[in-house]
């Protein structure tokens, strides 16, 4: 697929790999249930955020597809399913690590733009992290075809505990998009 900028300029799209990753705070319990949020605030209100991931496109209000997702867990030895639930303008949805997910609420239907599940991380040893790739083969929803709001590049996400697990406290998280723009 192409695209045009500009009169009768076609562009093919560009492939881009998109990091973000996230100190995992624990210390409100060191566990997480499933259908937690899964986020770096310190359990409160104040500090509580979403994951952003910028430069999902090319310019402000730009299209991409997600055509693979990784995430990856410093913590070794864990296997849950995580799901990441995305919208093109922040979410509003409980946002506070630990705290049961609300989202997508209703009032996001005009940024929600959809969830990507992943499957179960894999637990090898105590020594090697845990990892799982979201890939057209796979369970997950990819690719995943997305548009920006019309005033930024970013995608906004609040990532959620599928299964209980227990993250180590001051891990990282991180997720990878590799994606098509647009």
């Amino acid at each position: 697929m192409t695209t045009g900028i500009g009169l009768g300029v076609i562009v093919p799209p560009l492939l881009k790999e998109i990091r973000t990753a996230v100190v995992i705070d624990t210390s409100f319990t060191g566990a997480f249930s499933a259908n937690d949020v899964v986020g770096n605030d310190d359990c409160c209100t104040t500090t509580a955020t979403y994951w952003t991931f910028s430069g999902m496109a090319r310019q402000n209000g730009g299209r991409g597809e997600i055509i693979s997702a990784t995430i990856f867990s410093e913590t070794e030895n864990i296997e849950p399913r995580l799901s990441i639930v995305l919208s093109n303008a922040a979410p509003t949805g409980e946002l506070v690590s630990g705290l049961a997910n609300t989202s997508p609420i209703k009032g996001d239907r005009t940024k929600y733009i959809g969830t990507i599940d992943f499957p179960a991380l894999k637990k090898v040893t105590a020594s090697i992290a845990s990892v799982s790739e979201a890939t057209p083969s796979t369970v997950g929803n990819i690719p995943f075809a997305y548009q920006c709001a019309s005033t930024t590049t970013d995608l906004f996400g609040i990532l959620v505990a599928n299964d209980a697990f227990t993250q180590t406290d001051t891990d990282d998280i991180e997720i990878i998009f590799m994606v098509k723009q647009y």
